[in-house]
């Protein structure tokens, strides 16, 4: 990390009393007394894909990719 990058750099630290987060692996599944509220209910999707590693372009092209990367 170069002098500058550091400058802008900014780190907070906070504490997280309570939280609270909805994990579903199916699909939507409201309770039936909730199908005549007027409030919207689905899923959003969301997958993560890693494709092939891009090398920094100040390294030497035929610099082999170490395995650990690859096999991410």
């Amino acid at each position: 990390m170069s002098q500058n990058e550091f400058d802008r750099t900014l780190v907070v630290e906070f504490t997280i009393k309570t939280a609270a987060v909805k994990v579903r692996d199916v699909g939507v599944s409201d309770e039936p007394e909730e199908y005549n509220l007027d409030v919207w209910a689905d899923i959003v999707p969301i997958k993560q894909v890693a494709e092939f590693p891009i090398a920094d372009k100040g390294k030497p092209q035929k610099m082999e990719i170490l395995k650990h990367i690859l096999e991410y």
